[in-house]
């Protein structure tokens, strides 16, 4: 084992054992959260920097989003007394309940990066070599990619071309998708496509696919929806990495010059008129928080505990799976979601929700923990797969699961089946022509 890499590993452990007594003092009253939030924040950059050798990608990109999107009202909260300044309305959910969904999140997000250390230090499985980003995968996978990227770019271009896709502002733009059901199908298949194009990708061409990326991206940023870019490019990420890419300095930067300025940038510009653009103020906090936003729905089912409402031990869970085989089993009834506790959408309608608000509903901090540890155990399995065929498989899956973490579950099952159907199908296609090609 090389010094450089024995000193990581000193460096890592050290950061992390701080951080478990530095949140027991928090539990404690004896450590305040500042302390606890810079040093978690220390440790998840440790982490990130040893996912990325041991080239855990998907578990790497998961713990990045799940910290932001837990923790960005709390790093700005060191800096700030009010984190929501930007923000009106009920803003309760946080001011009355702070520590408690601190203690949460930070519980969450601590195990997370615990086990994910735990499994990079210890596992003996390390992605294929044939993997490495210098080969090319497989064409079918690939081609099919790319050919549901350009699938969606012209629907999304059709949408606006025709008016029934509003882009003037973010609200006309979320207001008329609820008008567009196949809308949300053809974003799945864009995150599918990116998913199999960037897992058989060889270095050389994926150059070609960032031109192809880029329109639609551009799209998404400048209508505000920038969740359709992260869960997709986050996956793309995620299997690059894996894939033994080397991620440069340059684009670290260009990342960050983009979600702390250029996204606010284009925010403010679309909502304000052409005579107040020397007024134009871009705070640095701006997209942190509203990332962070998604701890929201948290706030809310805290106080649904708290205030009597019992767990449901897993039924946000099984709802789903049930729906699907109501299908076909007779007399199997679907779940109506208005009728339950879990239906989320409806008690918090426009909220979108939270992976760890929904493990915390199921089973108090016992759900978050158990959730937890299966998400690092499906991210590290899917790292660990040995053909280009099932990686694309498992990044797509991951695409969905990012996508999780800002969304209640009832999506999961259905998508993840409709990927598998795909998978199964081209398996088979790609098996006929090579059956075909041998032939000849």
């Amino acid at each position: 084992m090389k010094l450089k890499y024995k000193v990581i590993l000193i460096i890592n452990f050290v950061t992390v054992l701080f951080s478990i007594f530095t949140f027991i003092g928090y539990l404690n009253n004896l450590i305040g959260f500042r302390v606890v939030t810079i040093s978690l924040c220390i440790t998840i950059a440790m982490t990130v920097y040893l996912l990325y050798k041991k080239r855990k990608g998907f578990l790497l990109v998961y713990l990045i989003y799940l910290f932001l999107t837990n923790f960005g009202v709390f790093v700005t909260n060191i800096f700030l007394a009010n984190p929501l300044v930007e923000y009106h309305g009920d803003l309760s959910w946080y001011y009355i309940n702070t520590s408690n969904l601190f203690s949460i999140a930070t519980f969450a997000i601590l195990t997370f990066t615990i086990l994910s250390n735990f499994i990079s230090v210890f596992s003996k499985i390390n992605p294929s070599r044939k993997f490495d980003i210098k080969s090319k995968g497989n064409n079918l996978f690939y081609y099919t990619g790319i050919l549901f990227i350009i699938g969606f770019t012209i629907q999304f271009l059709f949408y606006i071309i025709t008016g029934r896709l509003a882009i003037n502002t973010y609200g006309d733009y979320v207001s008329s998708i609820q008008e567009l059901p196949m809308y949300t199908y053809g974003i799945f298949f864009f995150s599918i496509g990116i998913a199999f194009a960037f897992s058989n990708v060889k270095k050389t061409h994926i150059k070609y696919l960032v031109i192809i990326l880029t329109p639609q991206v551009l799209f998404f940023l400048i209508t505000g929806n920038r969740g359709e870019v992260f869960y997709p490019i986050l996956s793309a990420l995620g299997v690059l990495i894996v894939r033994n890419y080397k991620i440069k300095w340059w684009m670290i930067i260009t990342i960050v010059f983009t979600l702390f300025f250029v996204i606010p940038f284009i925010k403010v510009f679309r909502n304000m008129d052409s005579s107040s653009i020397e007024k134009v103020d871009i705070n640095w906090f701006s997209s942190l928080v509203e990332i962070g936003y998604t701890l929201r729905p948290l706030g809310y089912v805290t106080r649904w505990i708290d205030g009597g409402e019992s767990i449901v031990y897993g039924k946000s869970y099984l709802a789903p799976i049930q729906n699907i085989f109501s299908y076909i089993i007779p007399g199997l009834q679907p779940v109506n979601y208005e009728m339950v506790g879990y239906g989320f959408r409806y008690r918090l309608p426009g909220m979108g929700f939270n992976v760890i608000a929904e493990a915390y509903y199921n089973g108090a901090i016992v759900g978050v923990l158990i959730v937890m540890v299966l998400l690092v155990l499906l991210l590290w399995k899917f790292t660990n797969f040995k053909s280009f065929e099932m990686l694309s498989m498992g990044t797509a899956i991951v695409s969905v699961l990012i996508n999780n973490i800002r969304n209640a579950f009832s999506f999961v099952p259905a998508y993840i089946l409709i990927i598998i159907v795909i998978v199964i199908i081209l398996l088979f296609i790609d098996s006929y022509l090579k059956k075909e090609t041998k032939a000849d």
